[in-house]
């Protein structure tokens, strides 16, 4: 199963998009609070397999990680 890393300001809502685009979405865990974007963004630069991009938010962000088995094809 694959790993993949992101940031994310919303976990709940973020499990859901992942669900819809990732099939065998599992073990989705938050690694780390940031106190923000940019400390969050450095984060997950580091990281492997990463989610690019994103908007840019004030406030709490946090980095997750979770398994997959594969992109569903998109519509």
């Amino acid at each position: 199963m694959k790993k993949r890393y992101g940031i994310t300001k919303d976990p709940e809502r973020r499990v859901k998009e992942l669900e819809n685009t990732f099939s065998g979405v599992k073990n989705f865990k938050i690694e780390k609070q940031f106190p923000n974007q940019k400390e969050a963004q450095m984060w997950e630069n580091t990281k492997p397999n990463q989610h690019p991009g994103g908007p840019k938010t004030r406030g709490p962000v946090f980095g997750y990680s979770h398994n997959y088995s594969r992109r569903k094809p998109q519509k």
